[in-house]
């Protein structure tokens, strides 16, 4: 899509919203009125407490999220610290690479939190966890979950799930799969093979409706690597294709093993399950 594309697809909403990533990767949102998008939004970009961020005609969406009609786009400072930057930049040295994902995250019924002068506690509750078949009135009671990718009644988020891919779906997103995890709450969704700037844009996008749809539901959608203490992390599966020179290429990412692992989990060390946090492999 370009500019002039994104500018009259705009006139079919009333409110046009442009995302942008941190580099500790949360998106960002500064919004406009869609009446007042023009070319200089697409040359100078928006003014933004990181910078000014210019939006990508190529990816936009009809965000259904919000209450008036919104068009989103996605953006970045295209600065040494910008994701997608730094995305854009592998894409180039890698023009063949492609990566498909299965992106791990939680679903929780309920999440407290507390810091205080005399207090540190937190507390995650999920209807599948065991630890609720005896309580009175719990939903859980009768099919407590141990692990495994068990049917109804015990897989009590399928809906849920079935819900975010749809909408994923609706949003041109190539959202090939779902599935339950192996811990209480624990789910999965599959995304197709593309180039790195286009997973990373996927990726947020995930993320963005998990949590949105788990809000619409009462629930609280975590990408934590291990939020529960005993029981299996979520996972994220990469598969690369395309690489010139695979050992190489697996041999670059072996080498950075220790500070990827920091990057992508402060407790990656410590799961106590024992089990990998991120798989992946070369093709």
């Amino acid at each position: 899509m370009t500019p002039r594309e994104a500018i009259e697809q705009a006139t079919e909403f009333r409110v046009v919203d442009v995302k942008f990533c941190d580099p500790a990767g949360n998106w960002h949102h500064v919004s406009i009125p869609a009446a007042s998008l023009s070319p200089r939004h697409f040359d100078v970009g928006l003014p933004t407490d990181r910078g000014r961020v210019v939006p990508d005609p190529s990816f936009a969406f009809a965000d259904p999220f919000p209450e008036q009609p919104t068009l989103s786009l996605v953006g970045g400072t295209g600065g040494d610290d910008d994701p997608r930057a730094v995305a854009e930049r592998v894409q180039r040295r890698h023009p063949h690479l492609a990566l498909s994902a299965r992106i791990g995250f939680h679903l929780f019924d309920d999440v407290r939190w507390e810091v205080s002068p005399q207090t540190v506690r937190h507390a995650l509750d999920s209807a599948e966890g065991v630890w609720n078949a005896g309580r009175d009135g719990s939903e859980n009671a009768g099919c407590p979950v141990a692990g495994g990718q068990p049917v109804a009644p015990a897989d009590q988020l399928h809906d849920l799930r079935t819900e975010a891919m749809l909408a994923l779906l609706d949003v041109g997103v190539a959202v090939f799969g779902h599935r339950r995890g192996s811990a209480p709450g624990s789910a999965e969704l599959s995304v197709g093979a593309q180039p790195p700037r286009a997973l990373a844009d996927t990726w947020m996008l995930v993320r963005y409706f998990a949590r949105n749809v788990a809000r619409l539901n009462g629930r609280t959608a975590t990408f934590m690597p291990c939020p529960l203490g005993g029981e299996e992390g979520a996972r994220i599966a990469l598969r690369v294709e395309g690489v010139a020179d695979p050992r190489a290429f697996a041999s670059g990412i072996v080498a950075r093993r220790a500070p990827l692992c920091a990057f992508a989990s402060a407790n990656a060390f410590r799961r106590p399950s024992g089990t990998a946090l991120v798989d992946a492999w070369v093709e």
